[in-house]
């Protein structure tokens, strides 16, 4: 055999390898998709990592994870098959650090948002008054002609 040959048989077996695999790939994402295993492995996880089933539910029913949750319908929801880091973090923390208390730090923050929302409604329906900020600007404003500044005189209380 030659060398050529040898080498169209390796890169041959290299591509079948690289195409078997991808569509074993595809397969394996799909089947995992229908049948729901990540969602429910993930949920498995959480609940054994937790230990505590009503740690997990309220886990679950934190509104940055129920935010993941798909489906149109209540009936319908569908846990999340990947929650993201910092969304897990944020919720399991707010979760722990306010056990016991009845309102959490994102229910305090969604609350003034909300509230600093209407106070912008409110303060926009209502004309804003004019002032005249005009000393301000001739007080501190360089002139445009190339002349020398006069020297300003002093006020009363600057003496």
């Amino acid at each position: 055999m030659s060398l050529l040959t040898i080498f169209e048989i390796f890169i041959s077996l290299i591509f079948a390898w690289l195409v078997l695999s991808i569509a074993v790939m595809y397969i394996q994402e799909w089947m995992g998709g229908r049948l729901r295993w990540r969602s429910t492995m993930l949920e498995a996880h959480i609940r054994n990592f937790l230990s505590s089933p009503a740690l997990a539910d309220q886990f679950y029913e934190h509104p940055l994870i129920k935010s993941l949750h798909t489906g149109e319908t209540e009936s319908n929801m569908r846990r999340p098959s990947y929650i993201p880091p910092r969304m897990f973090s944020l919720a399991l923390f707010d979760i722990l650090a306010n056990a016991g208390k009845k309102q959490s730090i994102l229910q305090q923050e969604i609350h003034t948002l909300r509230s600093d929302i209407e106070k912008l409604k409110k303060r926009r329906k209502r004309p804003a008054p004019m002032r005249n900020f005009g000393w301000c600007w001739r007080r501190h404003a360089k002139p445009l002609t190339s002349q020398p500044e006069k020297p300003r005189s002093k006020m009363p209380w600057q003496t």
